[in-house]
């Protein structure tokens, strides 16, 4: 798909499309709205060298927002693969570079990896309650010269609640309770939150609980016997529950010292009646029927952080923030299978991350003659520990025998060995005004990575061939250089060369695991390269009284993909088995697109906003289209505000995705090609007095028919199952606030 096929109306972007009201802050930047990720200190948005993205709590209620993939519906070049069946949202995809080649931070710390398997995600990063969020910010393209590794596709920030986001008025206690109900899950929700401030202490309390089913869609095939597998389109019956708590507190010492205290745990439970699975089970040998399958899976990640803030006049620095924190992930999934060979099978596997770390950061305002210096330098420190344990046993339903040998792998057992990996990073940018008009912005930060393999017993027991895993170790230089020229009041030429990396993951690096009844196995690899990445963006911002827009082009190469290859060397090891796959450093990619916004405040309480984002990406090996890219897309909104009530339409048009790389080889495939959709949604808010709000929406207005491309990616054309990945019909939400 070229640039000149896509939507027409293309020209007249540049502000994601929102159900608004004209009284709270737009998702786009605009003057007043403050970046931090952007130079890792708070910044007007409009002041940065870098395509920036916002989303203010206002946007979050506004949309009704309930989950993290709602988060990114209206943002171009942005989506979040969802896995239907069961275990639901992955991880962010930004410019078509997606799952842990995007770093996702909540307050600056890192979020757990997300895990795969099969393709899809197993453990996600869907791990926040949307209600404990003030704001979320999004970096596209490589930015690794502030953050490190794997911040070579873009970065995330996620941004909880403060006490003055709730407490507005010091010396008085701020309630705010909420209810909700979204149509698309059936998901019912309840959250209350606590704040008061004064001088010296401040603090907040919020417990959200929501329970739901699984989310719709609109296929129309609910089989339930044996054909299930190769008929079912309608979604598998799940019930699920999720807690979040975020409760911080904060001290002023006075003198310019601040002490903070954060406590952000965020749990999922979820059973499904895996009905789509009943029919012949996978692998060769005689015929077996799955009768039942029933699976479970939670997920639960808590976070401590205890951080110190001082603002003084030393020679080193004006301001010091040091944050310290521990962080740990539980994803355990079980599932209990009934075969027509009168087997059982139960299996029980988990994904498991603890992180230990430390952050402190130095900024430093200087003036030397007729330019300003503002220094920002610091360090990162890390260490993360994660295990993949797994277990399987089938029962003889007949004789009551108890099998730890299954489907050619013997349980207990561990495909990688427990990792423990350890980050130091050492950062400097300098912004630097050489006039009122222009700026620079060099930035340069040092990586060092090391990781160190503890084999044990279960690792053995998957690694039957007995193959050698070694520790690791690496470092990088990662440089970056902005730009920011204002060629008059109202226009700023912006633009950065930067660059990112990727370590090779701990899983990539060591997976030794050998499956005899599959005939297949995976070596390991401890010679891999980092992951790099080189990018380019220029842009264009224009700001006047009521209307804003910004322009932005781009284009980013990268280099060393990990990929897991065949060796197509028969058997090298003489263990019988002849399929042998290794992660090697294979890709060379290059993405370029545009992204357009804008924003116009066309008379009184009225807003139109729009925008248009897209990227092409492919191989430079082979000219092979770039698969995880998303089709264009195209938003525009309409809103009308006033003082007591509000009403917005959104208007969200994907182009179909044309550009496909099939696969090839012994087991070719043609994948299905989403065509393209156009959907409405239309909301509004009540203000029911000055303390109550009753927001309402109703999603595809329409009853659209539409597959997302982010989801059913992979799917083959020939699917008699296409149905079951479609996107939910007309739905409803509505929520009712008070706040006291």
């Amino acid at each position: 798909m070229a640039v000149k096929d896509s939507w027409p109306l293309a020209g007249l972007v540049l502000v994601a499309a929102v159900p608004a009201v004209a009284d709270e802050a737009p998702v786009v930047a605009s003057p007043g709205s403050v970046s931090v990720v952007a130079n890792r200190v708070a910044t007007d948005a409009e002041d940065t060298a870098t395509n920036v993205s916002l989303v203010p709590r206002s946007e979050l209620d506004r949309r009704q927002v309930v989950n993290t993939k709602d988060v990114f519906k209206l943002e171009p070049n942005v989506s979040l693969p969802t896995e239907l069946i069961r275990r639901g949202n992955g991880s962010v995809t930004i410019r078509g570079i997606e799952g842990n080649r995007v770093l996702m931070l909540v307050d600056g710390v890192r979020l757990p990896d997300e895990y795969r398997g099969g393709g899809s995600a197993i453990s996600g990063r869907d791990l926040l309650d949307p209600d404990s969020l003030a704001g979320v910010e999004l970096v596209k393209g490589p930015f690794s010269g502030a953050y490190g590794s794997d911040a070579m596709g873009g970065v995330v920030a996620l941004r909880t609640l403060r006490p003055e986001d709730v407490a507005t008025e010091p010396g008085k206690v701020a309630f705010r309770a909420k209810a909700s109900f979204d149509g698309q899950d059936q998901r019912k929700g309840l959250s209350a939150t606590l704040a008061w401030r004064n001088q010296d202490w401040a603090t907040l309390l919020q417990l959200v609980r929501r329970e739901g089913e699984a989310r719709q869609n609109q296929g129309s095939n609910d089989a339930s016997d044996l054909t299930a597998k190769s008929k079912r389109t309608t979604p598998n019956p799940q019930d699920w529950n999720s807690t979040g708590i975020l409760a911080t507190l904060e001290r002023n010492l006075g003198q310019g010292h601040r002490l903070s205290l954060t406590l952000d745990h965020f749990r999922r439970n979820s059973q499904t009646n895996l009905l789509s699975e009943r029919g012949v089970a996978a692998g060769g040998g005689p015929v077996i029927n799955i009768l039942d399958s029933q699976g479970e899976d939670h997920s639960e990640r808590s976070r401590l952080g205890l951080g110190y803030e001082y603002d003084g006049n030393t020679a080193l620095f004006d301001h010091l923030k040091l944050n310290t924190y521990i962080q740990q992930l539980r994803f355990h999934e079980t599932a209990s299978e009934r075969r027509s060979n009168n087997r059982l099978r139960l299996t029980d596997s988990r994904f498991e991350q603890d992180m230990l770390g430390m952050d402190v950061q130095f900024q430093k305002g200087l003036q030397w003659g007729s330019v300003s210096h503002d220094l920002v330098y610091g360090l990162d420190v890390s260490r993360t520990e994660t295990r993949r344990p797994r277990d399987r046993s089938e029962i003889n339903l007949v004789t009551g025998t108890v099998n730890k040998t299954v489907a050619g792998e013997t349980y207990p057992s561990k495909i990688f060995p427990d990792a423990q990996v350890d980050r130091i990073g050492v950062f400097m940018q300098d912004a630097i005004a050489l006039s009122d008009r222009f700026s620079l912005q060099p930035a340069l930060r040092y990586d060092r990575y090391r990781l160190k393999l503890s084999p044990d017993a279960d690792f053995a027991r998957a690694n039957t061939s007995g193959q050698k895993v070694q520790d690791y170790s690496d470092s990088a230089w990662t440089p970056k250089l902005a730009m920011q020229w204002k060629l008059d009041p109202h226009l700023t030429l912006f633009g950065q060369l930067a660059a990112g990396f990727r370590n090779p993951p701990y899983d990539a690096t060591a997976t030794a695991f050998v499956n005899a009844a599959g005939q297949y196995e995976i070596f390991p690899n401890a010679a891999l390269k980092a992951e790099r990445s080189k990018g380019m963006e220029l842009g264009l911002r224009g700001q006047w009284d009521s209307v804003s827009f910004s322009a932005t082009a781009f284009q980013t190469r990268y280099r060393d993909f990990i990929e897991a290859v065949p060796l197509n060397k028969g058997d090298t090891n003489g263990n019988g088995i002849s399929t042998e796959y290794r992660n090697e450093n294979i890709g060379r990619v290059r993405t370029r697109g545009l992204e357009l916004r804008a924003d116009w405040a066309f008379m009184r309480n009225w807003t139109l906003r729009t925008a248009y984002g897209y990227t092409r990406g492919q191989s430079e090996d082979n000219g092979a289209p770039l698969n995880s890219v998303d089709p264009a897309k195209f938003t525009l909104g309409l809103a009308y505000a006033n003082a007591d009530w509000g009403l917005g339409l959104d208007w969200v048009h994907v182009d179909a995705q044309r550009r496909v790389a099939d696969a090839t080889g012994s087991q070719p495939v043609v994948y299905y090609r989403t065509p393209s959709f156009n959907t409405l949604d239309l909301g509004g808010h009540v203000n029911l007095g000055k303390q109550t709000t009753l927001r309402f929406g109703i999603y595809n207005l329409t009853n659209r028919k539409y597959w997302l491309w982010s989801d059913v990616r992979g799917v083959a054309a020939n699917s008699t199952v296409l149905d079951r990945y479609t996107q939910p019909g007309r739905t409803f939400a509505v929520s009712l606030e008070a706040r006291f």
